[in-house]
């Protein structure tokens, strides 16, 4: 290829720059120990308190490498700095700084052409250069630029994660404070597990009974009084030997008319009262009666340890009993009866105290003092309406799915009845059974409508009865493991979302690392490809030099990676 002038250009593939130096007589073929040799010896000297060489001129070769030409560029950099600082103009006066002999006079000038003159022999210097612009080509630039791609998508990837992170989060908090709050009365979201405890149990015992009452204001409306009257009428009907005056369906008809539940507000009140009650009735915690009786101090009172006076004195020496009488046992009181025969040794004294079958007396009242909040709840526990209790509630629900499969039975009749057709001949039979002389009004005048609207306020009943909100503080009323359970898997929803926002602190720091990565080494990238450039020209003058001056041109993959 020619240039402008007519002389031919060299073309020089830049990766066979020391192979074609070789073919050519301007490099030796073992070049490569030669400098190797050269720059450990450039590299000691540099940083050799001998040759004197400042600081900043060392930096600055070292920021490009030390090879020949930042041996030059230093030489050069240092040379201005003298000449400055000697008041004289850097690159006019640049012969006052040798001798007559044309000898650097300064120590550090002379060190640094000394080192740039290592490299002439051999012209090792294009060996330097064949060597730095491959590494540069092949290795340093590639390997910045992936870090930067890769730096800028990891980022964009933890971008996206971040705030997908961030809306789970927000999410994430925002149901759970939600639910801490209106379930549970608990508004911080670092409440201990303790913590939240105490307030599912005080929330167990104080909503019961608004849920409880939505179920008895739902049993007391007309429809479901119509459905009982149409059920007794239907059995009194079918089953003549029943009772005249007595329900089918008792334990609804006692829930119609129970009260309704007092409602608790604020359940700390009652906590409070029940550890005071459990304190006050700690002398009797033994399973003692509490007789009303206190004991006075011993020295006081002149009594012995802690007897009772029980205002009865003796005689001093007290008269002997009658031959045939036992006598009483030392120190033990005359009560004036007489023995019971030997055959009615296993009579035993009525003491006026009935028992339950559960146990002793006072289970129940212990077992309400013991939960105040569930003694609030229910204040007459023998009513047989009261839907605090538990029995009361499963005779409850057991009477209102007879009457629902009752109506529905009854519903399904009537319809296929009005509807007609020969599939419905069995049905249209039962419907005709209810109709004729004799048969009640309440039963032949029903209509498949007004049955399905009886069927629809039993099960409105039985959805608020078997509601998933009122069952589940039944449960937690009556199970300390429920409580503890509902409690662990608040906790760990706070965890884990405690988790998530510490996940996303962590992906925002390493996204500002990236960054920060991307914008050294964007700035490594842009320094490395303006040395490589400047290299490229300085061998392809130095090459130009060694053959009278011809245009060289370095070719290949070294444009697209100096672009």
């Amino acid at each position: 290829m020619s240039d402008s002038s007519g002389v031919s250009q060299l073309d020089i593939p830049f990766d066979k720059l020391a192979e074609w130096s070789v073919a050519r007589g301007q490099l030796t073929a073992d070049w490569l120990p030669q400098l190797k040799a050269v720059q450990a010896k450039v590299k000691n000297t540099v940083a050799h308190p001998d040759a004197q060489i400042p600081v900043e001129v060392q930096r600055h070769m070292e920021k490009s490498g030390l090879t020949y030409w930042s041996c030059l560029s230093g030489l050069s950099m240092l040379s201005a700095q003298l000449l400055r600082q000697r008041g004289l103009t850097p690159g006019v006066d640049d012969g006052k700084l040798k001798n007559f002999f044309g000898r650097y006079i300064d120590v550090p000038l002379k060190a640094l052409h000394a080192l740039a003159q290592l490299y002439r022999p051999g012209h090792l210097y294009l060996a330097e250069g064949a060597q730095k612009l491959g590494q540069a080509v092949k290795y340093d630039l590639p390997q910045l630029r992936k870090t930067v791609a890769s730096s800028v998508k990891q980022g964009e990837d933890l971008a996206r994660r971040i705030a997908e992170e961030g809306r789970h989060a927000r999410d994430v908090r925002t149901k759970l404070a939600a639910q801490l709050k209106e379930q549970w009365g608990v508004a911080s979201m670092s409440a201990t597990t303790a913590d939240l405890t105490a307030a599912i149990a005080r929330r167990a015992q104080a909503d019961v009974p608004a849920l409880l009452n939505e179920v008895l204001a739902a049993s007391k409306e007309a429809k479901l009084a119509e459905a009982l009257d149409y059920y007794d009428a239907f059995v009194k009907f079918s089953v003549p030997s029943a009772a005249a005056g007595e329900s089918a369906l008792s334990t609804i008809q006692a829930v119609r008319v129970a009260e309704m539940l007092p409602v608790i507000e604020d359940d700390s009140a009652a906590v409070a009262a029940s550890s005071d009650a459990t304190a006050a009735a700690a002398p009797a915690a033994d399973g003692g009666i509490d007789w009303g009786i206190s004991l006075e101090d011993a020295g006081e009172s002149g009594a012995t340890g802690a007897t009772i006076d029980w205002g009865i004195t003796s005689d001093g020496g007290g008269e002997a009993a009658p031959a045939g009488d036992a006598a009483p046992a030392a120190g033990g009181i005359d009560w004036g009866e007489e023995s019971a025969p030997a055959a009615d040794a296993s009579a035993s004294i009525d003491w006026g105290i009935e028992t339950t079958e559960s146990g002793s007396a006072a289970a129940d009242s212990t077992a309400a003092s013991s939960s105040p909040s569930a003694a609030a709840a229910s204040p007459s526990s023998s009513s047989p309406g009261d839907l605090s209790s538990s029995v009361t509630r499963l005779a409850f629900l057991s009477e209102l799915l007879e009457l629902e499969a009752f109506l529905s039975e009854r519903a399904h009749d009537l319809t296929a009845s009005s509807s007609g057709g020969a599939s419905g001949a069995g049905d249209e039979l039962a419907a005709a059974a209810f109709q004729g002389a004799g048969v009640p009004h309440l039963l032949s005048l029903q209509s498949a409508a007004g049955v399905a609207a009886y069927l629809a306020s039993v099960r409105k009943v039985l959805s608020l009865l078997r509601g998933a909100r009122l069952t589940q503080l039944l449960l937690l009323r009556s199970s300390p493991r429920a409580v503890e359970r509902v409690a662990q898997g608040l906790r760990l929803q706070l965890t884990g979302l405690e988790r998530l926002e510490r996940s996303q602190l962590a992906h925002e720091s390493r996204r500002a690392e990236l960054a920060r990565v991307v914008s050294r080494s964007a700035v490594e990238l842009a320094e490395l490809v303006e040395q490589t450039k400047q290299m490229k020209k300085d061998v392809e003058q130095a090459v130009s030099a060694l053959f009278q001056n011809r245009s060289v041109n370095l070719t290949g993959e070294i444009h697209q990676a100096l672009a």
